[in-house]
């Protein structure tokens, strides 16, 4: 029954007040709660929003997230096999091209690991001339 359910693609609400199709689904609700999810990652709070129709299911936003993931991963393996590497699109072929790269270490207390952040930051700066503006990348 359930994957009846599954293959119609309807979601409904627990009070069954509520049922639409995935293929017009509503974005506020999808907004919510990729919204929530971005700010806290709380399964309890997204689910506590769901129960009163506010958000869509925290289930639902990790399958929103994953399908985006998998769309731009999708994009970039096509550029990736044509110009052998991963770049922005909005970049542009033929121009020369610096790249500034740093690592981001935030650690107010060590006693306290929790608040802690490693990352790395990249920024690519192109030089265009008036006889070289590059070649634009297919999107």
């Amino acid at each position: 029954m359930a994957t009846e359910l599954q293959d119609a693609e309807i979601l409904t609400r627990v009070s069954g007040a509520t049922k639409h199709s995935l293929e017009r689904e509503p974005p506020l609700p999808i907004y919510i709660g990729h919204k929530v999810h971005t700010a806290c990652r709380s399964r309890k709070l997204i689910e506590q929003l769901y129960k009163i129709g506010v958000c869509v299911s925290y289930d639902r936003v990790l399958q929103l997230e994953e399908w985006m993931a998998a769309s731009a991963c999708e994009i970039e393996r096509f550029d990736f096999e044509e110009d052998g590497v991963v770049a922005p699109v909005c970049l542009r072929k033929g121009l020369f091209t610096v790249a500034a790269i740093d690592n981001l270490d935030h650690n107010p207390t060590a006693t306290t690991a929790t608040s802690s952040f490693h990352g790395t930051g990249i920024s690519l700066f192109q030089m265009p001339t008036k006889d070289n503006i590059g070649i634009e990348r297919s999107p």
